[in-house]
């Protein structure tokens, strides 16, 4: 018998665990401030603003990802944690150049959670509606795009080759996944079987898409 054999399936299994065990501590966490995000909605919004499907759905999005990058960050500063993230099947000391690019990590995902709330928490506040507020949200959200775009890039520069197999997996899964959606839904809409959908209705399933696609795509690439 081959004695890497084992050690192979030992690594992937450590790998699967290490991923898994990440995801289900943000759905517990997402779960519980959703939760809680529900409630305060519930009992501190007037009645007259009632929340369409789709800005409830980016809400909840923009906290899971503020959520997802605050434990990277708190799991770049723990040194096993970060170990583990960085070879869960032998762990070892991140370098500086690691440990930042984990930092950037999570502020790229936080940054993204705060642009997509931006427009729905603009609703939210008094006098959100007036041209000024609604004027200065869209200015801050054009800064804050070109900023995020400017971290991506420097993610992708730094990225070892599993990060970059991951975005590249995840970026052209979504682009067939998010092709054959708009065409199904188009022509439904078309044929005046499917309801008409906003640009923000499809933005919220392209997010919805995205995250879904890039768990994926971390989970298998982690255990092939």
């Amino acid at each position: 018998m081959n004695p890497e054999i084992p050690s192979e399936k030992a690594h992937r299994s450590r790998r699967l665990r290490t991923i898994a065990a990440f995801f289900v501590a943000g759905l517990c966490v997402g779960g519980l401030a959703g939760s809680g995000m529900g409630r305060m909605l519930k009992d501190c919004l007037p009645s007259a603003l009632a929340l369409g499907w789709s800005e409830i759905a980016m809400l909840l999005i923009s906290l899971w990802l503020v959520l997802s990058g605050g434990l990277i960050a708190i799991a770049g500063k723990n040194r096993r944690m970060a170990a583990q993230m960085i070879d869960p099947a032998e762990p070892r000391e991140p370098t500086p150049a690691q440990r930042a690019l984990f930092r950037l990590q999570a502020w790229v995902l936080m940054l993204a959670g705060v642009i997509l709330a931006i427009p729905v928490v603009v609703q939210l506040l008094p006098g959100g509606d007036r041209l000024a507020w609604r004027v200065g949200a869209m200015a801050a959200l054009l800064l804050l795009l070109v900023l995020h775009a400017t971290w991506n890039f420097a993610i992708w520069r730094k990225a070892d080759e599993f990060m970059r197999a991951v975005i590249s997996g995840t970026a052209t899964t979504c682009f067939w996944v998010l092709q054959v959606l708009l065409l199904i839904w188009a022509a439904g809409e078309k044929l005046d079987l499917l309801p008409t959908a906003s640009l923000w209705d499809a933005l919220v399933v392209v997010m919805a898409v995205y995250l879904v696609v890039g768990i994926a795509q971390s989970v298998r690439k982690g255990a092939a």
